[in-house]
Parts: C-alpha cells; structure tokens; sequence
C-alpha cells in the first residue's frame, strides 16, 4: 500500500477514535439535564409554597391589626352602651354593639382559619424540603458518576486529539487539506476501500473508477489532478475564433475569492485539460467562475456585479 494512503488511513483511524470519545461526552448533556430538570421542578415547587406562606402571613398580621382595630372600637361602644340614659340612644348603641361584636367573631374566625391553613402549609414546606434534600442526596451520587465520566472522557480525547496531531504530522499538506475539508462535510468516513475497481462509498451508478471499460472504447477517460470537483468552475471555457475554430479560454481561478484552499490543482486543470485536447489556448487575466455566467451560444452572456466585481476576485476592475 502507498506510504500516503497508509498515512491517511491511520489518520482516519485516529479521527474514529476522537469522534468516539466526543459522541460518548455529547451523551452525558441529556443525562445532566434530566437531573437538573427533576431537581428544578421540586424547587420550584418549594419555593412556591413558601412564597405562598409568606403571603399568607402577611394578610394574617393584617387580619390581626383589623381584629384589634375592631375589639378596641367594640369596647369603646360597650363603655358607650352603659352610658346611655334613654330608650332611643339604648337601640342605637345596643345595635352598634352587636354589629361590631359580629365585624369582630368574623375577623376572629378568619384569622383562626388562615392560621390553620399556613400550618399546613409549612407542613408542607417541611416535607418538600424533606423530599429535596433526598433528592439531592440521591442525585449526588449520579452526578459524581458523571462528572468522573467526564473527566475520563476528557483526558480521553486530549490524548486521542493528541495522537491524531501526531499521526497528521506524517500526511502530505495537500492531501491534509483536502482530507479535513472532506471529513468535516461528511461528519464521518472519509476514505472508503475499492471493490472490484469501484469505490465502496460510490453512490452513482457509474463510478467512476469503472469509467474506462464501461464506456468503451470511443470514449478517453483521462486523469487530471484537482483539488475540488467542480470543473465547471475551473475548466477551460470554449468560444470559435474568427475562422470557426474551437479556442479555450483560460481564465484565472482563485478558489471563489479565496474561500477554499488550497486549489493549486484547479489553477492549471483549464490549461492542462486543453492541452491534452489539442485545442489552442487563450489566457485571460481575470478572475472568472464558468458557474458565473450564462451564454446562450449567440454571443449573449448574462452575468452579476457581485461576482466578477466582487474585491475577492476582480478588485482592479470596474463595469
């Protein structure tokens, strides 16, 4: 096997390794979480509770205050009472006595059954807070399990990430490159075995491992180096000169304003793409995707400002 496939292969064994370890510290969010949501649904509980006894005391103490306001006022119109002389002014007051002894067993009672209900209540605190600390307790233990998890699957993926480096050392900068930019789109499995000349990951009914003998022979099936596969973008772009013959036109590619390197390959792919084809080839010093524009083959070309005058491609240009 080539040193460089072997170098790549063991770097994808590495980059496995990491992703293992990631994917196993990913797991350990849901499981903090379900934890923080129970323990947060019983606090928040509890302290609803005491929010509501805090209310209710303080309508208590001023149940209270009303109550003494009411029994003060009941003794001024009893001491009232026992200094009226006439029949007339005894109803009056007499009435006035019993109103405000009824205002007073109403306060009484309502005081007396508000008190009962924040004894209940703090009952109740007592035990949520009971059930809390269990909680707690019980949760600890769980938590102290994840958190060494954590930590293990930590160290685990520094010293993976850390041989990875390593084994990174020993691939070629441009097979690096394009590795990484392949790896981080597919969030997998990068470099895939050949069965039977066809690649293993070939999801095309024509691989193109297989081109050569399944198009026969009245089809040229070349190999060119590149460095993406976008060869609409890179390749030569043909127009007829003035005699009828076919010229490719050999524009400047910068890897769309410099988006993506390196793209050393697709530079020369139009030049080196001609030249193999005999046809004659005209440079042009300006930077052009053929994906940014449109032709209809009647000289007609439709194109936009934001492309091609874009300061990452044509910077020096002007309409």
């Amino acid at each position: 096997m080539h040193v460089d496939i072997e170098a790549i292969l063991s770097l994808q064994t590495d980059d496995d390794v990491v992703d293992g370890f990631v994917a196993r510290l990913d797991q350990l969010a849901p499981r903090l979480l379900a934890l923080d949501t129970e323990r947060e649904r019983v606090a928040k509980r509890l302290q609803h509770s005491k929010g509501q006894v805090e209310f209710g005391e303080k309508k208590r103490r001023e149940l209270e205050q009303l109550v003494s306001e009411h029994r003060q006022r009941q003794d001024r119109n009893v001491a009232q009472l026992d200094l009226v002389k006439q029949m007339r002014e005894a109803t009056a007051a007499m009435s006035q006595v019993e109103f405000g002894r009824k205002m007073l067993a109403d306060g009484e009672n309502e005081v007396r059954d508000l008190s009962g209900k924040l004894a209940a209540a703090r009952h109740s605190i007592e035990e949520q807070q009971q059930a809390l600390a269990a909680l707690d307790l019980a949760q600890a233990a769980v938590r102290e399990s994840i958190a060494a998890e954590r930590a293990t699957l930590e160290h685990d993926v520094a010293v993976a990430r850390a041989r990875r480096e390593a084994t990174a050392q020993q691939v070629d900068r441009s097979q690096l490159s394009k590795y990484d930019r392949i790896r981080s789109r597919r969030h997998g499995q990068t470099v895939f075995s050949l069965f039977d000349g066809a690649c293993g990951a070939c999801d095309t009914s024509l691989p193109v491992q297989r081109a050569k003998q399944m198009c026969g022979e009245t089809v040229d099936v070349i190999s060119l180096p590149i460095d993406d596969s976008w060869f609409r973008d890179t390749g030569p772009i043909y127009v007829l000169d003035d005699s009828g013959n076919r010229v490719a036109g050999d524009w400047i590619f910068n890897g769309w304003g410099n988006k993506y390197s390196p793209y050393d390959c697709d530079v020369d792919i139009a030049s080196a793409w001609a030249k193999l084809a005999g046809h004659p080839i005209r440079s042009i010093d300006m930077v052009l995707e053929g994906g940014s524009i449109n032709v209809d083959g009647t000289g007609f070309l439709v194109t936009t400002e934001q492309c091609l005058l874009n300061p990452n491609r044509n910077p020096q240009m002007s309409r």
